[in-house]
């Protein structure tokens, strides 16, 4: 029996190839992009971008080549929270920050496993008192002469000094914030912090616990050479210990209370791939619309067409932001998600097994 595992993210489709464009991020260890705002002193405690800058940069991932690909140098644009006007464009005709965005936001490069990408620098607090709405970073490049778009949510959150969350930060083996197993790739590090209103508390490595999904359930994982090792409560995870895509999960027990956040690990060793074929293609869903996801399996060596040489049958698992499964209507081919489901859940993760 086979089995691939794929989660639904972001899909763009091109000419036959089939890309993930997922936003790849870089900001000190032990920050994340959300920003908290102190009501009471009328303030961002933390992530404060202009002491904690985060980079975005695009990591869309390819099936046809299988691997990151970079984007062209011409035809980038990076936009601030609505990419239908041309006032939300960050980037001028020339390739500079627009005046209106200099206190925000700064362009440059990133070096990731080799290669060079394109990035944007946050160097100024997007949460202000008026306005503590979530924001959205978007970007358009093109590949192959075709557009494609990443996107990143900055999550603001009003606060009263304590509000404890956990973050989870990746690290691959050449020490950037590579997510994907791959060839160019070994292991990826994921590494918690406990943090109170966006600032990293002291904690002891006995706190984390980490699971993984399987079979419909959190299973804890111990750790094995070379599959899962657990040192310092952080989690090094390898090749033989992902298949195709898998999540994870670490909950950190602090003065009597749990705390936990997941992640999503992606293995593009395996010779087949599922596309999910979402009737939406993208990660967000508005008000009123319905997510119906009816997956197909590709080979990688031929993307021509959906993979008839198996009768693959489908498993659908949809998670919430904290790791809770959220009710979806499934079928033996189909999964369905309301916007109410997903606005309820923070987010969801729709994991998707094929098996034959």
């Amino acid at each position: 029996m086979n089995s691939i595992t794929g989660i639904h993210h972001l899909y763009a489709y091109e000419d036959g190839d089939t890309l993930t464009p997922r936003m790849g991020v870089s900001i000190e260890s032990g920050y994340g992009l959300t920003q908290y705002w102190d009501i009471a002193n009328g303030c961002v405690i933390d992530t404060d971008f202009t002491k904690h800058p985060a980079t975005l940069y695009p990591q869309a991932y390819s099936s046809r080549q299988g691997k990151v690909i970079v984007p062209s140098s011409t035809g980038i644009q990076w936009y601030y929270n609505n990419t239908e006007s041309s006032a939300s464009e960050i980037l001028d005709s020339s390739g500079n920050v627009k005046s209106d965005f200099a206190s925000l936001f700064k362009v440059g490069t990133i070096e990731s496993n080799g290669q060079t990408f394109p990035a944007l620098t946050i160097i100024g607090n997007l949460a202000t008192a008026d306005d503590l709405t979530d924001k959205y970073i978007y970007f358009s490049g093109q590949y192959n002469g075709r557009t494609f778009m990443c996107q990143q949510v900055i999550t603001v959150q009003a606060t009263v000094s304590n509000a404890y969350t956990l973050f989870i930060s990746a690290e691959g083996a050449d020490g950037t914030g590579d997510d994907i197993l791959s060839d160019d790739n070994d292991y990826v590090k994921l590494t918690p912090y406990l943090q109170m209103s966006g600032t990293p508390v002291d904690t002891d490595s006995s706190m984390f616990t980490w699971y993984r999904f399987v079979d419909g359930e959190w299973s804890k994982i111990t750790s094995t050479t070379n599959v899962y090792e657990i040192s310092g409560g952080a989690l090094t995870i390898y090749e033989a210990g992902v298949d195709g895509a898998e999540m994870f999960k670490c909950v950190c027990n602090y003065n009597g209370t749990e705390y936990s956040a997941t992640y999503e690990i992606t293995d593009v060793h395996d010779p087949y791939f599922i596309d999910p074929n979402g009737s939406i293609a993208g990660e967000t869903i508005k008000s009123g619309e319905t997510q119906v996801y009816s997956p197909v399996v590709y080979k990688r060596s031929d993307i021509s067409s959906p993979d008839t040489d198996h009768d693959w049958s489908f498993t659908f698992t949809v998670l919430a932001n904290d790791g809770s499964e959220v009710a979806a209507t499934t079928t033996a081919k189909t999964c369905t998600l309301t916007y109410d489901q997903v606005l309820a859940a923070g987010g969801t993760s729709t994991i998707i097994e094929a098996s034959c």
